[in-house]
């Protein structure tokens, strides 16, 4: 199945899962970026996730999990320095949308 909007519209989800962020209320905390987008936009966004974090100097080289892990499983994904690296994806993917405009996005998903 793939999915289909314009980067402006992801974008707008992407600010406001930012701010939720940098306010502490982050709608799933122990979940990271594509959880918590798929909560505030109402649009499984797993793969959106996946697709567009391609590319982030960082990236784990994992495409499930792209934020490199410190110490293996970590169940603080906001906080310390893996909740720093988290919030420099998200900053990340705001960019990529950003450069896209007006223009469609969409990735495929694997329900």
């Amino acid at each position: 199945m793939y999915t289909t909007m314009k980067a402006t519209e992801m974008l707008a989800h992407l600010l406001t899962l930012k701010d939720l962020v940098a306010h502490g209320n982050i709608p799933a905390e122990m979940n990271g970026i594509c959880s918590n987008l798929t909560i505030v936009s109402q649009v499984y966004s797993y793969g959106f996730v996946e697709k567009y974090s391609i590319g982030w100097p960082e990236h784990s080289g994992d495409r499930e999990y792209p934020v490199p892990s410190i110490n293996g499983y970590q169940c603080l994904k906001w906080r310390g320095e893996y909740g720093e690296a988290r919030l420099r994806l998200l900053d990340y993917l705001i960019e990529q949308m950003e450069n896209l405009g007006d223009a469609e996005v969409n990735w495929e998903e694997s329900i």
